[in-house]
């Protein structure tokens, strides 16, 4: 049986460091997960496509469908490989395969995220709208809403001690050990 791990947040919230981070970590102890970054394709997909557009800006243009494919995607990766699941829907997704997993979100005022990006805190509050809409039009939920995730990380703390409060939760150390 595989064993999924939600992390989902913000553009520059730390999802991929905690992922590095969190894999790492989990390797050490023993386990063996697999990362899916959901983001990294869409990143992959904007480039191929050779838009002049910003990637936010073609993303906020991206359809249903690709939406889709992408969700098609990580369901057939989830059901091969016990899977770090790293995308800003990934706990609906789950949800909407019927999937236990674990939810993770991580976040970080704006003004960090604007820093850690280099993109205007006007064009994350933009993509965030972006991302909102989309959320309630494939899932028909938010996906920041809090009831979405087990486990809530402040990404300002460091990486040593993001991972280690992870390790130590109990419903955590429950779900990977199933």
């Amino acid at each position: 049986m595989t064993s999924v791990i939600a992390v989902s947040g913000l553009p520059g919230a730390g999802k991929s460091t905690t992922v590095r981070a969190l894999l790492i970590a989990l390797k050490l102890i023993g386990h063996k997960f697999e990362t899916f970054n959901a983001g990294q394709i869409l990143r992959d997909l904007h480039k191929k496509s050779e838009s002049s557009e910003t990637f936010e800006a073609w993303y906020g243009k991206t359809s249903v469908e690709l939406n889709k494919q992408v969700d098609e995607m990580q369901a057939e990766f989830i059901k091969k490989h016990s899977t770090i699941l790293e995308a800003r829907f990934s706990a609906l997704v789950c949800q909407q395969l019927g999937l236990g997993y674990f939810g993770i979100f991580v976040d970080v005022p704006i003004e960090v995220r604007s820093q850690r990006t280099g993109l205007s805190k006007e064009v994350l509050e933009k993509r965030q709208a972006d991302e909102e809409r989309k959320a309630k039009e494939l899932y028909g939920k938010s996906h920041v809403d809090r009831k979405n995730y087990h486990l809530f990380v402040d990404t300002l703390k460091s990486t040593e001690d993001i991972v280690k409060g992870i390790l130590e939760n109990n419903e955590f150390k429950s779900h990977i050990n199933k």
